[in-house]
C-alpha cells in the first residue's frame, strides 16, 4: 500500500508564494489608489473651507474680502487674506506667530496645508522669515483694492479663481530669504529654495500673467501651472499642481474645480480676470 503524503512538496509552497505575492501586490496598488484619491479630496475641501470662509467674511462686511498684499499671514487682517480667514477656519486663531530667539515662528495651520505639497518635505531648514507656509495661495486679481463681492467680478463668482494649490518653497521666487549653509562649500550647496508669498498672478511679484495677453512675454510664458514639478525644477512665478490630475482652484462662488493639465495659457488667464468678459466651461 501507498503510504500517505504529509504536507506540502517545494513546487506547491513555491506556488502558494507566488500567488500570495500576486494578491499583495493587487492590494498594495489598490490602497495606493484609495490614498492618491483621499489626499485628492482632502486638498479640495480644504480649498471648499477656505473660500466659505471669505464668503463668510465678506459676508459680514457687506461683501468686502481683504484686499492683496503680497504676504501671509502679515498685517492688519484688512489687507492679508490668509491672516483675515484665520477666525472662520476650525483650526485658525489670531495671531498664528511667536517670537524665539529674534526669529519669528509660525505655528502651522492645518487648512493652508497639504500632504500632496512635497516642498515641506525638504532636507534642510529656512532661516526665520516674516512669512508662514501656505500650500493655497490667492489670487491677487481678484483680492486687490479691497474688491467687493459680486460687484467686482463681472465676469462672475463662479468664473474667478480665488485661492489655487501651490508648492510653499520653490526654486527662484526671490532671492532675499535662503537657507542657512554658511559653512558649506559653494558646489555642494543646494539651489535657493524660497518661501513663496501668499499670492499669485502678482504685478508685486511680477508673477505669470502680469503680462497683456497677446504679447511675445506673455505667449513666452507657456504653461501657467506645472504638473509633477519637483521644488528644484518648480518655477516662483507659477502656481504647482499638487497632483498630477490638476491644478485644484477655488472659485470666488464658493466651489472648486480641477484645471486639467492641457488648459491654454488664455483659459486660465480668463479664469484669473475677475473681468473681461471669459466665460470658460473647460
Amino acid at each position: 500500500m501507498k503510504a500517505l503524503r504529509n504536507g506540502f512538496t517545494l513546487i506547491e509552497v513555491l506556488i502558494i508564494i507566488a500567488i500570495v505575492g500576486v494578491l499583495l501586490g493587487l492590494l498594495m496598488g489598490a490602497i495606493q489608489k484609495i490614498r492618491f484619491v483621499t489626499s485628492g479630496l482632502e486638498d479640495k475641501n480644504k480649498l471648499k473651507q477656505i473660500m466659505l470662509a471669505t464668503l463668510q467674511y465678506a459676508t459680514q462686511r457687506n461683501g468686502k474680502i481683504a484686499a492683496a498684499n503680497g504676504v501671509t499671514f502679515q498685517g492688519d487682517e484688512k489687507d492679508n487674506p490668509h491672516y483675515a480667514l484665520l477666525p472662520y477656519l476650525s483650526s485658525g486663531t489670531h495671531p498664528y506667530f511667536k517670537v524665539e530667539n529674534f526669529a519669528v515662528k509660525w505655528d502651522l495651520v492645518p487648512a493652508f496645508l497639504s500632504n500632496n505639497d512635497l516642498s515641506l518635505k525638504r532636507p534642510f531648514e529656512l532661516i526665520g522669515t516674516l512669512h508662514g507656509k501656505v500650500s493655497f495661495s490667492y489670487s491677487a486679481q481678484a483680492f486687490s483694492n479691497r474688491a467687493k463681492i459680486p460687484d467686482s467680478f463681472p465676469d462672475g463668482t463662479s468664473q474667478t479663481i480665488g485661492f489655487a494649490e501651490h508648492f510653499c518653497l520653490t526654486n527662484d521666487r526671490s532671492n532675499e530669504r535662503g537657507i542657512n549653509t554658511i559653512f558649506v562649500p559653494d558646489h555642494l550647496k543646494p539651489p535657493l529654495p524660497t518661501l513663496r508669498s501668499g499670492s499669485f498672478a502678482d504685478p508685486g511679484w511680477e508673477d505669470w500673467g502680469t503680462e497683456i495677453p497677446g504679447t511675445k512675454a506673455f505667449d513666452d510664458r507657456g504653461q501657467p501651472f506645472q504638473i509633477n514639478a519637483t521644488q528644484i525644477s518648480s518655477d516662483g512665478k507659477k502656481l504647482q499642481a499638487l497632483q498630477s490630475t490638476g491644478l485644484k482652484v477655488g472659485m470666488m462662488d464658493g466651489s472648486v474645480r480641477v484645471l486639467g493639465p492641457n488648459m491654454t495659457p488664455g483659459s486660465f488667464w480668463a479664469l484669473v480676470t475677475p473681468w473681461g468678459s471669459e466665460i470658460i466651461n473647460d
